[in-house]
């Protein structure tokens, strides 16, 4: 299941599932671009998640990102009041969307019930908790 090739369907989904109006990655493309321009991209598109799955494509060109500073409160300053974002490609984003779609349903059976981080349907405080209880 994990390992067979990607469906044009199941990218269509990553892209279609994902927030259109987010800001883009260091290439300006956005979400709104692949779902604007999905049929006349997809094809293009496709060959690349191909060539991803091959081995053939340097992912070094799609997976990097850019840190921007975003201001707190009006006329910041002080590096306190910036908060750090980073923008990658959404090239990058619909790949891991289209893997974590695929993993999610049986992750629960491939992860140990222990990790209650990052995992849908399980919460952090859980460990917090059995910790407390524990001492």
């Amino acid at each position: 299941m994990l390992q067979r090739k990607f469906s044009e369907e199941e990218i269509k989904e990553a892209i279609f599932g994902s927030y259109a109006h987010g800001a883009p990655g260091p290439d300006g493309l956005s979400f709104l671009f692949y779902q604007t321009f999905w049929e006349v991209i997809k094809k293009d598109f496709m060959a690349m998640v191909r060539d991803f799955e091959d081995g053939k494509l340097d992912i070094h060109r799609l997976n990097f990102a850019l840190i921007v500073l975003i201001p707190k409160e009006v006329n910041a300053k002080d590096m306190k009041n910036f908060r750090p974002i980073s923008l990658s490609n959404c090239a990058i984003k619909i790949f891991t969307k289209a893997m974590t779609n695929r993993f999610s349903p049986i992750s629960h059976r491939m992860i140990s019930p222990n990790q209650t981080a990052f995992i849908k349907g399980r919460y952090i405080l859980e460990s917090v908790v059995l910790a407390h209880e524990v001492i």
